[in-house]
């Protein structure tokens, strides 16, 4: 779990603060994990959200091509969004690094999904949608 919620809030190992020897523990046994699958080729699922990040934060140009490709972001399910993956939906909506609130904690809502055109997300819709910088159109899931 250490690793995963390592990722998800945006942090390579020599990004994690260590505070503690049991922490350093965890924070060798990541930066060991992550040099094994480097050497195999192979992602987990927060790696894969953490270099779409990482790119989408580094690369301007492909930043702004995905910023022009969708005019909307359909966010289903939005209580379950992470932290990496709402800064993730900042930098596409207005290329800047996510500093503002925090996604809302995971809950369960009704399985009602309503879809709304907002700039800021709210307590915990079931979905939202989010205008980006673009006058283009297109949608993405």
């Amino acid at each position: 779990m250490f690793i995963n919620d390592a990722k998800e809030s945006g942090l390579r190992p020599g990004q994690v603060e260590v505070d503690d020897p049991y922490n350093r523990k965890f924070v060798e046994l990541y930066a060991m994990y992550d040099a094994q699958c480097q050497r195999e080729g192979v992602v987990d699922f927060a790696e894969l959200l953490l270099r779409c990040y990482e790119l989408l934060l580094r690369n301007e140009p492909v930043r702004a091509h995905y910023q022009e490709r969708f005019r909307h972001i359909l966010v289903d399910e939005f209580q379950d969004t992470n932290t990496l993956q709402y800064k993730w939906l900042k930098l596409l909506r207005d290329g800047r690094q996510a500093a503002g609130p925090t996604p809302p904690p995971t809950t369960r809502s009704s399985p009602s999904a309503t879809t709304t055109s907002r700039s800021t997300p709210s307590a915990a819709p079931t979905s939202a949608t989010w205008p980006t910088s673009s006058a283009s159109s297109g949608s993405a899931t």
